[in-house]
C-alpha cells in the first residue's frame, strides 16, 4: 500500500507500472556480467543505448570484440534482465558493432577492477 493513501485508494490505483528511465534501465543491467571478464555490462561500457516505443523496450549493446564468443549470450541475459525489470514491456536486445567498444568506454570502477591505470584516463575524448 502506498504511504499516505487510504487502503481503498491504493487498491483502486493498482500496481505501479515500471517506467524505463536511463537510471532504471542501467540499474536493471548491473547484474548482467560479461562472463569472460567478470564485470557487468554497464561498467564495462557495453551499453550502446535503448529506446522505448509504446510497450516496446529495445536495448542495443556491443561486445568487447567481434570475435567475442559470448556476445549472443550477453544479449540474451540483458533481454531477460530487462523483461524482469519491466514486465509490462515487450523487451528485445540486439548486438551492435558501431561504435566499436574500446577500453575508454569502461567506467573508472571497471578500469580499477581490471587493473587499468586510471590516473591517465581522459574521458573527454570518448564521451557517450
Amino acid at each position: 500500500m502506498s504511504p499516505g493513501l487510504p487502503a481503498a485508494e491504493a487498491q483502486a490505483s493498482g500496481p505501479q507500472r515500471a517506467v524505463p528511465t536511463e537510471e532504471s534501465v542501467r540499474a536493471s543491467l548491473f547484474g548482467v556480467d560479461d562472463p569472460e571478464v567478470g564485470v557487468d555490462i554497464v561498467n564495462l561500457g557495453l551499453l550502446r543505448g535503448w529506446t522505448e516505443e509504446g510497450d516496446q523496450l529495445h536495448l542495443r549493446i556491443t561486445a568487447t570484440s567481434p570475435a567475442c564468443p559470448v556476445g549472443p549470450h550477453i544479449v540474451d541475459m540483458a533481454r531477460e534482465a530487462l523483461a524482469i525489470a519491466f514486465p509490462d514491456h515487450d523487451c528485445s536486445a540486439e548486438l551492435v558493432w558501431e561504435p566499436p567498444w574500446s577500453p575508454a568506454d569502461m567506467t573508472d570502477r571497471a578500469r580499477e577492477w581490471l587493473g587499468y591505470d586510471t590516473s591517465t584516463h581522459d574521458r573527454s575524448t570518448h564521451d557517450r
